[in-house]
C-alpha cells in the first residue's frame, strides 16, 4: 500500500513539473490574438512548438497586458508572452529569454482621415503598461489608457480619441486586414531591445529550455518561416 502511494505521488509530482502556465494578453496580433478555437500568432506558434518538442502540458492563461510581469514575478504563471519588449524596468523584476525579435524602433499612429489636431495636441490611445504608454507619457502627450489593445484601436475609430499609438507591426496588420476606417498618421522612434518571453528570475532551468528551443527553431529555418507568415514587413 505504501509503495502504491509513493508511486502515485511520484507520478503526480512529475505531471506537475511538466505543466507550464503561460500568461498572455490575447489582443496584440501578429504576436498573439484570440480566435474561436483559442489563440493564434507568432508567439503562440513558437510556444506551441516548444511545448510539443519538450512534451510539456502547456496551460494558457489570458489576462490584461499590464498584469503579466507581476504575475510572473509572483509565480502565478511560469511564462509571459505576446510581443513583450525587453526594458530595464521589466528586467529589474523578471528575467527574459533570448530575444526572438531583435531590437526595433517602430512606433506608429493611426487616426481617422484628416485629424483635427496634431499628435502633440491630440488625445492618444495606448494599451496600459506598454512601451508606447511609457513613451507617450514621457513626451507629455494626453494619454488615454486601455487595458485591451483592440479597445484602443476602436476608440480611435469611433472618434473617442484622436490617435491610437502602438507598434508598427501591430497597426500595419490592422490596416492590411482592411477592417478599419483608420489611416496611417505618422511614425516615431520607440527604442526596444527586442521581444522576448518573460520568466521568473529563479527559473534558470526554464530559461535554458526556452533558449535551447529558440536556437533550434532559428537554426531549422522555422523562425524565418513564422516571421514571414505573421508579419507584413521584414523585421
Amino acid at each position: 500500500m505504501i509503495r502504491a502511494v509513493l508511486i502515485l505521488l511520484a507520478m503526480t509530482l512529475t505531471a506537475a513539473a511538466d505543466e507550464l502556465r503561460i500568461g498572455t494578453s490575447p489582443d496584440f496580433p501578429p504576436y498573439i490574438d484570440r480566435i474561436a478555437e483559442g489563440f493564434e500568432g507568432l508567439d503562440y506558434d513558437l510556444i506551441s512548438n516548444i511545448c510539443t518538442e519538450e512534451n510539456l502540458d502547456c496551460v494558457w492563461v489570458a489576462m490584461p497586458f499590464n498584469d503579466l510581469i507581476g504575475a510572473v514575478s509572483q509565480g502565478s504563471i511560469d511564462l509571459a508572452v505576446g510581443g513583450i519588449s525587453v526594458t530595464p524596468d521589466r528586467a529589474a523584476r523578471v528575467d527574459f529569454s533570448d530575444a526572438y525579435i531583435g531590437a526595433t524602433r517602430g512606433g506608429m499612429f493611426l487616426s481617422r482621415p484628416n485629424p483635427i489636431r496634431p499628435v502633440e495636441e491630440g488625445r492618444i490611445a495606448v494599451q496600459t503598461g506598454t512601451i508606447y504608454d511609457a513613451h507617450a507619457s514621457e513626451q507629455g502627450w494626453t494619454v488615454i489608457r486601455f487595458s485591451d489593445a483592440k479597445e484602443a484601436i476602436r476608440a480611435a475609430a469611433n472618434g473617442e480619441v484622436d490617435y491610437v499609438f502602438s507598434s508598427e507591426s501591430n497597426l500595419r496588420l490592422v490596416l492590411d486586414q482592411g477592417r478599419t476606417s483608420l489611416v496611417a498618421a505618422g511614425f516615431t522612434d520607440v527604442p526596444s531591445a527586442g521581444q522576448a518571453f518573460a520568466l521568473a528570475k529563479n527559473r534558470p532551468d526554464l530559461k535554458a529550455l526556452i533558449n535551447r528551443n529558440l536556437d533550434r527553431i532559428t537554426r531549422s529555418g522555422l523562425m524565418q518561416s513564422l516571421r514571414q507568415k505573421w508579419f507584413s514587413t521584414s523585421l
